[in-house]
This record gives structure tokens, C-alpha cells and sequence, in this order.
């Protein structure tokens, strides 16, 4: 398994490995990155938030691997209500996805690891963050989970992952 180790010296995350092959940036027709996404759940499944994919028509999903692979996928499912977008790629290239986790678990003070594309550096980005609040947020009649913390959010970072300490999936990063 192709990994990224996250060392946080004595706090809960000691070391987090995260499969680098399961996230990637979401690259538009332009050649632009529009966002962070992810595989998740079904094979052959990436998310990403609906406003990362919304004004393009066409997308590349780039795994950060040795290789480089760029994979073609096609929008599945839209959910506005929930800024969600469902990316869907030929599942017989088998790219084990990241875990699912509780959101209803996480707690204020945990801690918590976020993924995202940082645009200034062309690269990608690990950090942790400690939660200050959770909640229900009412989005368009539909309620809505939410974590908040306090870190670095910029352009890029939209569509990435949120993780417990256990490396599962709890949030989907939206920039604020």
C-alpha cells in the first residue's frame, strides 16, 4: 500500500497511514483543479463536493500515486441540498477506498486529520485540526451534519477528506 505517514508526536495520532492512491484532485476540461476528491464506499466511487464540479462538463481524476494516473470519471449523482457530488470511474482498477467513520462520534476536542489540494504549493496537504463545535445546520429544508475547526481552508481544499483518528472518513471539507 502506497502511504502517507502523519506523525503528530505524542497526541492520538501517533502515526495515520492513508492509501495516497484514494484521493486526488478533480481536474476540469481547462486543465484546471477545481477541488479535492475521494474514494470512498462502492468501488469505483469518488466524492467531492457538488460546487468543486458544478461549471465543468468533463472530468479527470488524478490519483497522487508513483505513476501519476490520471483516471476519467463521470458525474453519478448530484445532491445540492448537501453540496455533494458522486464521481464514478471503471471500478476493475481496484484502488482500495477510504473507510467510512461515525460523524455522530466526533466529539468537541477530538481531533481530526483534513486532505486537501493546496493550489499555491501544487501539492497535497495533511493537517490536523482539533474540533471546536458540531452540530445540525438546516441547508435548503434538508439538516445537515457539520464539524468545525479551525484550519487552513483555501481554494483546492473543497471535496477533500475529514478523518478521525482511526483514518475514517467522518466530513467532506468545504471551505468556509
Amino acid at each position: 500500500m502506497i502511504g502517507a505517514g502523519v506523525c503528530f508526536g505524542a497526541e492520538r495520532f501517533k502515526t495515520l497511514t492513508l492509501n495516497a492512491e484514494a484521493f486526488g484532485t478533480i481536474v476540469g476540461t481547462n486543465g484546471q483543479i477545481a477541488g479535492t476528491g475521494f474514494i470512498v464506499g462502492s468501488p469505483g466511487r469518488v466524492i467531492t463536493c457538488e460546487h468543486v464540479v458544478a461549471s465543468q462538463l468533463a472530468f479527470n481524476f488524478h490519483f497522487v500515486n508513483a505513476s501519476g494516473a490520471h483516471l476519467p470519471v463521470t458525474l453519478e449523482t448530484v445532491l445540492r441540498r448537501y453540496d455533494l457530488s458522486v464521481l464514478q470511474f471503471d471500478f476493475t482498477n481496484q484502488i482500495p477506498p477510504l473507510p467510512y467513520g461515525d460523524i455522530r462520534r466526533v466529539r468537541p476536542g477530538d481531533d481530526v486529520v483534513y486532505i486537501g489540494w493546496n493550489v499555491q504549493d501544487s501539492k497535497f496537504r495533511v493537517s490536523k485540526a482539533i474540533v471546536s463545535a458540531i452540530g445540525v445546520a438546516l441547508n435548503d429544508g434538508v439538516s445537515v451534519d457539520f464539524i468545525e475547526f479551525e484550519g487552513e481552508g483555501i481554494p483546492g481544499y473543497s471535496g477533500g477528506p475529514i478523518l478521525n483518528h482511526r483514518g475514517e472518513v467522518v466530513a467532506l471539507m468545504r471551505e468556509a
